[in-house]
């Protein structure tokens, strides 16, 4: 009994873990964000941004949360700015859900690992969910808006970039911390209630009840914008029901418990509760109508998927004494240079909020910043110092916000040749794990070969335009026998002619697959 409890424990806290890392880069995005809205562009103008409460809010609200790579954690601290710019509760509430499905990374993420004309369907989707749960909450609800009063200007010049960090920090080390923790425990309760692999055999096309079961499991779920795509592009892959996708997407990507408690501790649990039921009943409605549509009457319908394993109690290895490790080991696999930075930022943002708010009993940072420094005669301002009216600064820092989330679709997917070099020391380590029989080595090191399958064609892509037939074979070819390895390993059936034969069949597919990519880039095939 004790033993179980300390696998639960560790259970729990390797994907609230995962979570965190895969969370921190939006998190971070949404505390700067809030930071420009805050001290730059100031909450009148945030207030006009969004339509001013006319009937524009909803789909400008829809279109600037697409815009910016926010997940639903990282929500929270824009969401509190625009209550406090005094925009009405269904326009808050159409970006909160539409802020965490799509961005560019996870459109790009979608548009090569599904159907184009389904991605496309599905954010038409999300548009007809947020507009009509929004038109509909504001009827039953017109008087929603609360405003408070502006903040005083920020001095022109560096003081006003320090404000916003300023105003970051101060949020990471507020109410927005707890709401995060709020969606966090969600996957905490998922892994202790759902034993592991307890959804493979589910969401299935021909059963009628896969986009309630899916609503069922999305609520406490925390997805970000680019693994919802990777799980979408699964259920795919294996004949899942469309309209269970649709449903983990909305619901699943677009809403959590943190979501739920912010929402009714703003609004009450009256309007909070009609909204959740807007949102379910259109989301469903829109699942069944477009389960039969959308589906591929092609597709290989699988028995089993491993597309919603992470919403369950993860497979641990070791003994009672091994687990701290395995976690701990786990976590640094999983964890990208990226992420790295985004969680020490968020580290250095938390400790100066703390900082800032005990510095607030003797001595306010913030007046400081509004104080204007005397001007000294005759003497002119640096060119970097100069003023400039805050809705430019805004409008550059928003844009730049968009065009660098753009350019880090760049990064994160890496050019072929960058993506075989980076896959070399997975595909060997997994190789000789798979001939070996380790099961945890080669069971961690399949899923980080498939996620670099999957990047490698989002980034052909991306600078060539299209994945070649050719390619998209060998990809789904490569995948299907390291699933077929996984599977083995799962079920504890490793044999040495099991292994070689996984071995051989995964050395030759990566082999194709990388020259189906060098041929279709053009380039010579060693």
């Amino acid at each position: 009994m004790l033993d179980t409890i300390v696998a639960l424990f560790w259970g729990a806290v390797l994907r609230v873990g995962q979570a965190v890392i895969e969370a921190s880069p939006f998190v971070l995005t949404g505390l700067i964000v809030a930071g420009v809205f805050r001290r730059i562009l100031g909450r009148s103008r945030v207030f006009r941004l969004f339509g001013g409460n006319t009937w524009k809010g909803l789909p400008l609200a829809w279109v600037l949360g697409m815009l910016l790579p926010v997940c639903s954690l990282g929500a929270f601290p824009i969401l509190r700015e625009l209550r406090k710019a005094g925009l009405a509760g269904g326009t808050i509430l159409a970006f909160a859900l539409s802020m965490p499905l799509f961005n560019p990374l996870s459109v790009l993420y979608g548009l090569t690992l599904s159907e184009p004309v389904v991605i496309f369907c599905f954010v038409l989707a999300s548009l007809v969910v947020v507009t009509l749960a929004g038109m509909i909450w504001d009827r039953i609800f017109p008087a929603s808006a609360s405003p408070t009063e502006e903040l005083p200007p920020v001095a022109p010049g560096l003081r006003r970039m320090f404000a916003i960090l300023v105003a970051a920090a101060e949020e990471a080390a507020g109410p927005t911390l707890l709401y995060i923790a709020i969606g966090l425990a969600g996957v905490a309760l998922l892994s202790v209630v759902l034993p592991h692999g307890i959804l493979q055999h589910t969401m299935a096309h021909n059963d009628p009840t896969s986009p309630l079961l899916m609503s069922a499991v999305a609520l406490p779920v925390y997805d970000s914008p680019l693994r919802v795509m990777m799980q979408i592009g699964l259920m795919f892959d294996h004949g899942n029901s469309v309209g269970a996708a649709l449903v983990l997407l909305i619901l699943g990507a677009g809403v959590q418990l943190g979501t739920v408690a912010w929402v009714t501790k703003q609004l009450g649990w009256r309007p909070a509760l009609a909204w959740f039921g807007i949102i379910a009943a259109v989301t469903v409605g829109l699942a069944y109508a477009l389960e039969k549509p959308l589906f591929d009457e092609g597709a290989t319908i699988e028995d089993h998927t491993h597309a919603f394993d992470e919403f369950t109690a993860p497979a641990l290895g070791g003994s009672v004494a091994e687990l701290p490790s395995f976690v701990l080991g786990k976590l640094n696999d999983d964890l990208d240079p990226w992420e790295l930075l985004s969680l020490i930022a968020l580290g250095v943002l938390v400790l100066g909020g703390v900082a800032v708010r005990r510095l607030e009993r003797f001595w306010s940072l913030n007046a400081w910043l509004e104080r204007t420094p005397p001007a000294l005669p005759d003497v002119p301002l640096p060119f970097w110092n100069r003023p400039l009216p805050g809705s430019v600064l805004g409008t550059v820092a928003l844009v730049g916000l968009i065009v660098f989330s753009i350019y880090g679709c760049y990064l994160y997917y890496p050019a072929p040749e960058e993506a075989f070099e980076l896959t070399r020391p997975i595909k060997v380590n997994t190789l000789m794990a798979i001939k070996l029989g380790q099961r945890d080595q080669a069971r961690r090191g399949i899923r980080l070969w498939d996620d670099m399958i999957r990047k490698t064609e989002v980034g052909v892509y991306l600078r060539y335009g299209r994945v070649n037939a050719e390619v998209q074979w060998e990809a789904a070819s490569l995948r299907e026998v390291l699933e077929e390895a996984y599977d083995g390993f799962e079920r504890q059936a490793w044999t040495q002619e099991l292994g070689d034969r996984w071995f051989y069949n995964a050395s030759k597919g990566a082999d194709r697959f990388r020259r189906a990519v060098l041929r279709q880039v053009g380039k010579s095939v060693q």
